[in-house]
């Protein structure tokens, strides 16, 4: 009869807690995730496909992946990640960085492991002897974490309590995990979230195998603190689909790319990477660039064979890449590889366009960049006719940052500009 009371108790706390917004609508709330292991402590690993996978990486995707859901959809919320970075740090360091911000929950993110018998994402959560509003807290929030972790397609293995013969200020069982243990002894609600078995082929292969799966991860977590710490939504901003001027769901009005996303796609430039989705922040690749030059330009080959091992003929970049070879736009990175799935940094697809009008002159070196020394020798002619006919501007800092990687967004951009350039003031600088 006690142990039910104390269940009871534990489930009012829950549910009040699930109602009542941890704190007012105008104050940040104040979302501590800890990425667990990291550094020499990888954590679980296991092998997959020829390759080893470690816990302490996934973990930190998923944090990463949970703040910047978090960020990018509500307005009273600051999140924290207790290492950014794969490096090793202690447990009690953890739990100090979280008292140190002033954590009003702290979520440490783990992989679970079980001789590959097991499947599921778990909570460990405090005993609740001992700060009982604490306790009630910390599993509120994990099980309406759990709940979105379910409805993901993880089984559902409930929250779990672990105590060992140490005790607290009250003479009760301390809690047997140093970071629900640490939480509960800083009065700060939190718990340890196991996803997945990382050694399950099931969990590995639906839920742990990929970049995309892994986020899934992170946006669940989101999805369970928010709901359960009242976390105000950002106004919704409407979509390119919704507003009719393309068909992706992933542009959104006022994007600083809108324009030049919608200028490509309705060109037939530029498609999505898939029938919803443009992909802005994935980067541009050689594949990918030969074949938008080969679209503006219209050509049409039906090569048979392919001068690269790495180009399969048929592919939908075959004929692209042997239009590329033919008209002097690029080479190979070797004598038999294209390498189409490299990504290409800013000067190598500025020396493509520039290939692609004629190798126009330029009148000066645009050496006021602070970092105009890193254009390698290659590109520094046509990334000077960038400049000059506004194909290409600075940064905020003074750079023109020539190796950095192109995203898909950033290529809209410069397709955009080069395309109306090429169509209505050849030769001019771009209005």
């Amino acid at each position: 009869m006690k142990k039910l009371h104390c269940r009871l108790l534990a489930l009012l706390l829950a549910a009040v807690l699930l109602i009542v917004p941890v704190h007012a609508a105008e104050e940040d709330v104040v979302i501590v995730l800890d990425p667990g292991h990291g550094g020499l402590d990888s954590g679980a690993e296991h092998e997959y496909d020829g390759k080893d996978v470690y816990e302490s990486c996934i973990n930190l995707k998923i944090a990463q992946s949970c703040r910047d859901y978090l960020e990018e959809n509500y307005v009273n919320v600051k999140v924290l990640l207790t290492r950014e970075e794969d490096v090793k740090m202690s447990l009690s360091d953890r739990v100090a960085f979280a008292v140190e911000h002033g954590a009003d929950y702290m979520l440490s993110i783990h992989i679970n492991y079980s001789n590959g018998y097991a499947d599921g994402a778990l909570a460990l959560v405090p005993r609740g002897r001992y700060r009982p509003e604490q306790a009630g807290a910390s599993t509120a929030v994990a099980e309406a974490v759990l709940a979105e972790l379910e409805a993901l397609g993880l089984q559902n293995l409930g929250t779990e309590v672990h105590t060992n013969s140490n005790r607290y200020p009250d003479g009760s069982y301390k809690d047997s995990f140093a970071i629900v243990r640490g939480c509960v002894e800083a009065n700060i609600p939190g718990v340890i979230m196991e996803h997945a078995f990382l050694d399950n082929a099931h969990d590995y292969y639906h839920f742990l195998s990929t970049d995309e799966q892994i986020a899934a991860l992170g946006v669940a977590d989101a999805l369970g603190l928010a709901a359960s710490l009242g976390l105000e939504e950002k106004p919704r901003i409407p979509t390119s689909a919704e507003l009719g001027d393309t068909p992706f769901e992933d542009v959104f009005e006022g994007d600083w790319y809108y324009d030049d996303v919608t200028y490509v796609w309705s060109e037939g430039l530029m498609q999505g990477i898939s029938e919803t989705e443009f992909g802005p922040a994935l980067p541009a690749n050689r594949a990918m660039v030969v074949t938008l030059l080969y679209r503006m330009d219209g050509a049409e080959l039906e090569p048979e064979t392919s001068g690269f091992v790495d180009v399969e003929p048929g592919s939908w970049y075959h004929a692209p890449v042997e239009w590329a070879l033919e008209n002097g736009i690029t080479t190979g990175v070797s004598e038999t590889e294209f390498a189409p799935d490299r990504s290409v940094i800013r000067e190598q697809f500025v020396a493509f366009l520039h290939r692609y009008a004629g190798c126009p002159a330029p009148e000066t070196l645009p050496e006021e960049f602070v970092d105009w020394n890193e254009v390698s020798e290659y590109a520094r002619d046509a990334m000077a006719w960038a400049v000059e006919i506004g194909l290409v501007s600075g940064y905020d800092d003074g750079t023109v940052k020539p190796l950095r990687e192109l995203n898909r967004a950033e290529l809209a951009v410069l397709i955009h500009r080069f395309h109306r350039w090429t169509l209505e003031q050849p030769g001019e600088p771009i209005n």
